[in-house]
């Protein structure tokens, strides 16, 4: 699968150096979906290999898929002491992707997006992530009135109603 300019059997290795918190987050093989949300190797690998940065990551299948398994035991994860320093008003990673050829891409980010006060995410993207995340629990219907209803919260006038909506489970 191509992704950033390249294919994923193209890799080598990756690096990755942040902040000493994050720098913590290296499991190689997480063991279970929330040991796989907390590893950044094997987000990185998954999102590589599968193409997408949702719940697929983290289904048991992700866990055992070996393709993923051999990339995130190439991706190394390490404390940059410059890139500790600034935060916490920036959380920054910088990322080296060595290709087989020799090849290498390299990228720095200093603030993730989603930092609400920052670098926050467009409305339409949360709307579209939040409608790819709900369709097995909740009929189309209840997700449109959900997104209507979530994006006026202030201004709704008994929680009830938003509630009601969030109980509609299949």
């Amino acid at each position: 699968a191509e992704k950033g300019g390249f294919l994923v059997e193209e890799v080598d290795w990756i690096s990755v150096q942040t902040f000493s918190e994050a720098a913590r987050f290296n499991q190689i093989s997480p063991e279970n979906p929330l040991a796989a949300k907390l590893s950044i190797p094997h987000v990185l690998a998954s999102y590589l290999v599968l193409r997408d940065p949702g719940l697929a990551s983290y289904h048991e299948t992700a866990l055992c898929d070996q393709k993923i398994r051999d990339l995130a035991g190439r991706i190394l994860v390490r404390e940059d002491s410059e890139l500790t320093r600034r935060t916490p008003t920036e959380w920054p990673a910088r990322i080296t992707v060595r290709l087989r050829n020799g090849q290498e891409l390299h990228n720095t980010v200093f603030l993730p997006s989603g930092e609400f006060d920052t670098n926050p995410i467009e409305d339409n993207v949360i709307t579209e992530k939040f409608r790819k995340l709900t369709p097995e629990s909740f009929t189309h219907q209840t997700v449109d009135q959900m997104v209507d209803l979530l994006w006026q919260i202030e201004s709704v006038p008994d929680m009830k109603q938003v509630i009601r909506l969030i109980s509609d489970v299949r």
